[in-house]
């Protein structure tokens, strides 16, 4: 990501996402696709992948006073990550924080330490998901390597800085080299 940023002429980093942020996307989702899906669940629970099978029973027996917090996070959450557009046109970041793995993997290595991969998969998304903001995802493609997914947060109603970032990723224009 860090190349993609660096031809894009990026000029500054900043931190966005948080772990209070991961936490209140998974509960408005988890409670929002238990409501949905709460007859199916009720008449065919087995039918489900045991994966979403206990995310959506954990949404289904949520209180409503953690629903109702996890809104009230996300909108302080979205005025801030808003602010940030005040400086930036567009803010890039990595839709996961390791390259693809294989299907069959259930762990990788980070720095030496091993982590199960499948949180890692929505690990930056759902950090971001609360805010509201548009976000859309690109591949990042690199000579030799798999492609790399990025996410190009834009201010709201800049869809053209994303949709102009992501045809620039794209293209080989911006490949490293």
């Amino acid at each position: 990501m860090q190349a993609a940023a660096v031809r894009l002429g990026a000029t500054a980093t900043v931190e966005i996402g948080s772990d209070a942020a991961r936490a209140a996307s998974y509960v408005i989702t988890s409670v929002e696709a238990a409501r949905e899906r709460f007859a199916e669940l009720r008449d065919r629970i087995d039918d489900f992948d045991p994966n979403t099978r206990y995310r959506f029973l954990a949404g289904a027996f949520l209180s409503a006073d953690w629903y109702v917090r996890a809104h009230q996070f996300r909108r302080c959450y979205s005025q801030q990550l808003a602010g940030l557009f005040q400086n930036w046109d567009v803010i890039l970041a990595p839709v996961v924080p390791i390259p693809a793995p294989r299907f069959s993997y259930l762990t990788t290595g980070i720095d030496g330490d091993d982590y199960a991969v499948r949180p890692l998969l929505s690990r930056f998304v759902q950090a971001l998901a609360p805010a509201g903001l548009l976000i859309l995802a690109a591949p990042y493609v690199q000579p030799s390597a798999l492609p790399v997914g990025a996410q190009i947060i834009a201010a709201p109603f800049r869809e053209d800085n994303a949709l102009r970032i992501a045809a620039a990723l794209e293209t080989s224009e911006f490949l490293p080299g």
